[in-house]
């Protein structure tokens, strides 16, 4: 395999006005919907009409930057120094570590970390000099811009001494447990021969005797060893400045255009009917880029959709592993075992650990597209787009997720992590009972919702759970969803099996909702209840009506012992006669 990378860069782009900013959501729909290209990259660029290239907020608007505008409620810095943690065993992957950086009062002591970055944010020349990245994209060597980074770059910032933890030999441990068998057993001893007020002089002399050091990471076999404390005491050429996740404050209105700012988003996505406010998700972020800056693997949360767009400076790269490939990365990722405090959970690329070399994608047959954003233009990804790149140098971008309506089944089965604790959920509860009542139930129950292969060709293969996995409900291939037509066949029948009756399932082919057989009237009720505003509702109920006929009331004959009515031929009427039921018998 060549060494050097084959690289994707035709992504599409479109023009976008000044009324279709306005509403995102539908705008990024209808794209989807109208090119299948993109909705299989996962991923399209939007350029400004003509009209407002040179509008949207000057960049002294954003050059406010003070201590306070890099730190969030609880105090924790928000500007943070980047290494990446390099890997013997593969050399393809890098891992990511972080630490905050010190903003206090200007000296001499403390210009090499918060104020030398405030400073350089400060100064609009940084945002027009030339870079070593930016020199690259003015000739068009795309390729070499690719491997320029990965070679040069990312090979300068990675700590070279991280390796991962040397697991002890099995006598080595057995030896060592048999010195620490024989001290506890001495100390127990020793105790019980003491009075009690001598055992308490005991204890506190071994806490003291017992000196541990603080351990600040996992050191089981297979994680990386690494203290924080030696990533402070790093190079300071060995690391970078980003300016990451600074929350945009509602009296904040960086504009895109003359009119419209990114904050627009907050009341046309979707998500609009949250009771609750989740930064950079139902209101935008601000990232300050500096050269070589970069951002890891990752897809957004609840597998959102996302907008960014560069205000001014230099271009980003970014590098986006399709929907379709992200089981594949995920599955390939987990295998290296590099680290096992990334590789056990079920939402991996959710801890935005991983950097990784286009040579590594190519290997494992991954997929991918580069794009290069430049000043004016936005990215738009879609649910599940796994993305990660740098920053050619000094730079401004805002970012929002948003949602629409076919979100919603992309974000009912979207991986969570419960490992590190960081990640944000949100409770979609409220938002598919106003967009998608039907599939409540299917959130409710964790469940894969059916999607219809003409609404989106690439669902199940751009969702990490296997549709397999789950019981899910297997419908007939071709029903029409406006109007199905269930005279000729029968409603479609769920693979679990229930006590060993029938299920059924509801007649709107979107509805993942089933009863059992015999539940015909709870049936009724749940078309009548969700699906009464739905314009097959009609249809819906005669559908019904037609597979559940009444019974034959009137091949009925009258029982001369008792007089009682009996449906049925003579043989069910000398069932009854000779049954209990039969009054005069049971006298």
């Amino acid at each position: 395999m060549s060494t050097r990378p084959t690289v994707d860069y035709s992504v599409q782009t479109v023009s976008i006005n000044e009324h279709q900013l306005f509403n995102i959501p539908d705008f990024a729909y209808h794209i989807e919907k109208s090119d299948r290209i993109v909705k299989k990259a996962g991923v399209f660029k939007v350029i400004l009409d003509e009209t407002m290239q040179k509008e949207g907020s000057p960049i002294e608007q954003f050059l406010n930057v003070n201590e306070s505008t890099f730190r969030d409620k609880k105090g924790s810095c928000m500007a943070i120094k980047q290494f990446l943690i390099k890997y013997k065993r593969n050399p393809n992957i890098y891992g990511f570590k972080a630490s905050s950086m010190n903003f206090k009062a200007k000296s001499s002591s403390t210009l090499k970390d918060g104020d030398e970055f405030l400073e350089a944010l400060n100064n609009p020349e940084n945002y027009k000099m030339i870079t070593c990245c930016s020199s690259i994209l003015e000739n068009n060597d795309n390729d070499k811009l690719i491997t320029h980074f990965f070679n040069d770059v990312v090979s300068r910032i990675a700590l070279e001494n991280c390796t991962p933890h040397k697991s002890p030999t099995h006598q080595s441990v057995v030896d060592q447990g048999q010195k620490d068998a024989l001290n506890i057993e001495d100390f127990l001893r020793s105790m019980k021969t003491l009075p009690l007020c001598e055992r308490e002089r005991l204890i506190n002399q071994s806490l003291k005797d017992n000196i541990r050091s603080e351990c600040h990471m996992c050191k089981c076999p297979g994680c990386c060893f690494n203290n924080v404390n030696e990533i402070d005491e790093c190079n300071p050429l060995k690391w970078v400045a980003y300016g990451s996740e600074v929350t945009v404050k509602a009296e904040d209105c960086f504009k895109i255009s003359k009119h419209f700012g990114l904050y627009a988003l907050t009341s046309t996505s979707i998500l609009r009917v949250l009771p609750c406010s989740y930064p950079g998700i139902t209101s935008p972020y601000l990232y300050y880029g500096t050269t070589h800056s970069f951002f890891t693997a990752h897809y957004e949360n609840e597998s959102l959709y996302s907008f960014n767009f560069l205000h001014h400076g230099h271009s980003k790269i970014w590098i986006v592993v399709p929907p379709v490939a992200v089981r594949k990365l995920h599955t390939n990722l987990a295998s290296t075992n590099l680290n096992m405090n990334h590789t056990t959970c079920s939402n991996l690329l959710g801890h935005k650990y991983f950097l990784l070399t286009p040579k590594w994608l190519e290997q494992n047959d991954i997929p991918f597209t580069v794009v290069v954003q430049r000043e004016k233009e936005g990215v738009i990804l879609t649910p599940n787009a796994v993305h990660f790149g740098w920053n050619c140098g000094f730079n401004i971008s805002e970012s929002c997720q948003f949602g629409n309506e076919n979100w919603i089944q992309y974000g009912i089965v979207a991986p969570r992590c419960r490992c590190i604790g960081g990640e944000k959920h949100i409770d979609m509860e409220r938002v598919i009972a106003a967009a998608r009542p039907d599939l409540l139930a299917v959130y409710r129950n964790q469940t894969i919702p059916y999607v219809n292969e003409d609404e989106d060709p690439f669902y199940y293969l751009s969702i990490l759970r296997e549709q397999k996995s789950v019981g899910t409900i297997h419908f007939p291939p071709k029903v029409d969803i406006a109007k199905p037509n269930l005279q000729s066949i029968e409603l479609p029948t769920s693979s679990v099996k229930r006590r060993g009756r029938k299920v059924l399932a509801c007649p709107k082919t979107t509805c993942e909702m089933h009863y059992a057989y015999g539940q015909k009237q709870r049936l009724y009720n749940h078309v009548k209840k969700v699906h009464s505003r739905d314009s097959s509702f009609k249809q819906f109920m005669n559908d019904l009506d037609s597979l559940f006929p009444e019974r034959n009331v009137t091949n009925r004959r009258q029982c001369i012992l008792c007089g009682k009515m009996i449906a049925g031929r003579a043989t069910q009427m000398m069932r009854h006669q000779m049954s209990t039921a039969c009054d005069k018998r049971a006298s």
